[in-house]
């Protein structure tokens, strides 16, 4: 599915994204039509990180492919329920592939991390994630921060649609269970909460490259 043209899978995607809205109208109102819109109309959009790395001119890199909490395991702290900082293992690789640097950090930011913090800490995550995997590596990577936040605002749109099925799974009420027996209405407004956010960024984003570009384009 990271390798095939956006076409694949449209009128499936489309279908989701419908009842993603009709289901939560009065939480998105219209605004996830901009969404639907670029879905619908870019027909040849490759769904895939290879051109948006091909562009960049930096490489691929292995990615998990469902990086969110459910998959990391965290040591627990032996009181009740809570766990630690200490990271025990990465688990579920079947999506594992070849992909963007931005990624996984995309699936774990806009399924598992609160919008708020994801707004308020981007850069910082992005930064402490850099010199970590420097740490790991022994070495400088084959890119800087830069391009890993390029490549992640590159990388959103497709992600998003790669995401809707699991929203849409997770906001539906016969999938409660997968979200946790406690509090399961308040989970469901904080990954509708998630969603709307993301859309709302990725759209703030897009407006202020094209006006970057327009400043550009007067400037020459």
């Amino acid at each position: 599915m990271y390798n095939k043209d956006i076409v694949t899978g449209r009128k499936q995607l489309l279908q989701y994204i419908d009842v993603l809205i009709a289901d939560n109208m009065e939480y998105f109102g219209s605004s996830l039509n901009r969404l639907r819109a670029f879905i619908e109309n870019n027909n040849n959009q490759p769904y895939s990180a290879i051109s948006i790395h091909g562009d960049m001119d930096i490489p691929l890199v292995l990615t998990h492919g469902d990086l969110y909490k459910f998959n990391i395991m965290w040591k627990k702290t032996g009181k009740d329920d809570e766990t630690s900082d200490e990271l025990i293992a990465f688990v579920d690789y079947q999506n594992a592939h070849v992909g963007s640097i931005g990624e996984d950090l995309m699936h774990l930011f806009c399924t598992s991390v609160s919008a708020q913090t994801r707004r308020a800490h981007f850069d910082e995550l992005i930064d402490h994630y850099y010199a970590s995997l420097t740490a790991k590596l022994r070495t400088t990577p084959p890119f800087t921060t830069a391009q890993m936040k390029t490549a992640f605002w590159r990388f959103f749109p497709f992600a998003l649609v790669m995401l809707l099925p699991i929203w849409r799974g997770f906001s539906a009420e016969k999938c409660f269970h997968l979200i946790g027996k406690k509090n399961p209405e308040l989970k469901r407004r904080m990954m509708l909460e998630i969603v709307k956010c993301a859309v709302e960024d990725w759209y703030k984003h897009v407006d202020e490259t094209e006006a970057d570009h327009s400043s550009s384009d007067l400037l020459q």
